[in-house]
């Protein structure tokens, strides 16, 4: 069933993909939820208007009972560089109920050459924000809820993964030295190809300059079935963020691939949509 999600981007298959879709389906894209045919078509008009067909460099697929992450790297048949993009599923084994469909934006624009004002004009207006009453500088020594809290996992992983946690929870920049591998392949919103640790650190402490009263929440968490070192991480960060009309409250959905072994993450590729989150502060 993965399949079909690939050749929709490939191929251009999309009755191939609808038929692995229930009545009931929601697919979630640049922070909007669509239901229904017509409107989960326009989501994905969205890339192929933008990119066209694209060569699958990549795919790679974690999954675990009902829940499964379907990350393909593709190279833009009119574009340059990858554009990666992750697909959060929940299913039957048959049918998809919900998926989140997380596409680095920044990658979109720099693979198709595409003027960022004119991306943001066609991507769809994302939902409204609901805040909720918790407000975690109100209760700050309450333990949170983090990602090993929400998954069976094998006790090699357990501190490793809440080391990561902990490196964007609680600003502990030590921790990328600490647990990832000295040669993991890490892979950073709106950057090409591979970072290092060094970029890694830029790009946390950017985010941590850049929001305010920030907070973070794991939504789920999916171990391999057959590869326990395997791990995928759907969660948000929240925060204060200027806008043109002040500060806004902002939440922005990541998706993270982790591979974990020896102790040491190996493979870290984090999945964002940048553009969607600065339309966001435009509505």
């Amino acid at each position: 069933m993965y399949d079909h999600i690939t050749n929709l981007y490939t191929e251009g298959d999309l009755n191939g993909l609808r038929g692995q879709l229930l009545h009931s389906t929601a697919w979630i894209q640049h922070q909007q939820t669509a239901y229904g045919e017509d409107q989960i078509t326009r989501i994905w008009m969205t890339w192929l208007a933008n990119c066209g067909l694209s060569t699958c460099k990549e795919q790679v697929v974690i999954s675990n009972n009902e829940q499964s992450l379907i990350l393909l790297s593709l190279l833009p048949d009119e574009g340059g560089n990858e554009v990666r993009l992750g697909l959060w599923t929940w299913h039957n084994e048959q049918y998809f109920k919900r998926i989140v469909c997380q596409v680095d934006t920044s990658l979109m624009r720099s693979a198709t050459g595409l003027d960022e004002a004119a991306l943001l004009e066609m991507l769809p207006s994302p939902d409204p924000l609901i805040i909720g009453d918790y407000d975690q500088q109100k209760h700050p020594h309450h333990v949170d809820v983090e990602p090993g809290d929400l998954a069976n996992l094998g006790d090699q992983v357990v501190p490793v993964l809440k080391g990561w946690w902990t490196l964007w929870q609680r600003e502990q920049l030590a921790n990328i030295r600490q647990f990832y591998s000295e040669d993991a392949l890490i892979q950073l919103p709106g950057v090409p190809g591979s970072a290092s640790q060094q970029d890694l650190l830029s790009f946390c402490s950017d985010w941590f300059m850049r929001l305010s009263r920030r907070f973070c929440q794991p939504e789920s968490v999916i171990c391999d079935t057959h590869d326990p070192g395997s791990i995928a991480v759907l969660w948000n960060m929240e925060g204060d963020m200027p806008a043109a009309n002040g500060i806004r409250r902002v939440r922005m959905p990541v998706i993270n691939l982790l591979q974990i072994a020896d102790g040491r993450i190996q493979r870290d590729t984090m999945l964002t949509d940048p553009l969607a989150l600065q339309k966001s502060l435009l509505v």
